[in-house]
């Protein structure tokens, strides 16, 4: 009786888990911009996906409170991770996240390193209930995600490329024409020069 009870308390907090992480799979497989750190990010998560199914299938006398932590603390990061930077891709415009491309990526690193943390509580937990492949599997997954390092990408994708070019030419006929009417002033002109002086940049 006491070893379905302890099922009972661990299929439902790895089925929730594995709700998010599918969640999270699905809506990060087709970013705007920083496309090689969101596929990095989702390939651990698939990795991690195959190695909860195993654990939600395992039969456990005993529930270790670091086992609980970790599954909890994969949970609400992944969830943070949604709700932030996820929301922020979907709710904003193009050039405002190649803005804060910086940002994306640290956010990226950030998700991906603490994962990491609450994964190595797992391994440990593993061992006692007798399962060595599950063990050295998120033992290996966690080292990882914790070494992973995530860089802006320098060179902007084609579309990036023609996004910037578009701009480029779009505030270039802006300086030409609005001076014709009397309608550029002091501000708007510096605020031309420097959106043209990043599109150059970029594009």
């Amino acid at each position: 009786m006491a070893r379905d009870v302890k099922q009972q308390q661990l299929q439902p907090l790895v089925t929730e888990l594995l709700g998010v992480v599918n969640k999270v799979v699905q809506d990060g497989r087709k970013p705007i911009v920083e496309q090689d750190g969101f596929h990095r990010l989702i390939s651990y998560l698939e990795e991690l996906q195959p190695l909860l199914t195993q654990l939600q299938n395992m039969m456990i006398n005993e529930l270790p409170p670091g086992l609980r932590v970790g599954l909890d603390g994969i949970k609400t990061e992944l969830q943070k991770f949604q709700q932030q930077t996820l929301h922020m891709c979907k709710s904003r415009s193009r050039l405002y996240l190649l803005i804060h491309c910086r940002i994306l990526v640290e956010n990226i690193q950030e998700t991906t390193h603490t994962i990491a943390q609450w994964l190595s509580l797992i391994p440990a937990p593993a061992r006692t209930f007798h399962s060595k492949e599950l063990s050295s599997k998120t033992e290996e997954l966690a080292r990882t995600m914790l070494q992973a390092q995530f860089l802006v990408c320098p060179v902007p994708s084609s579309l990036d490329h023609k996004f910037f070019s578009a701009l480029r030419k779009f505030l270039q006929l802006l300086q030409l024409l609005l001076p014709s009417i009397g309608f550029l002033s002091n501000s708007c002109l510096f605020f031309s020069f420097f959106f043209l002086d990043f599109a150059g940049s970029r594009g």
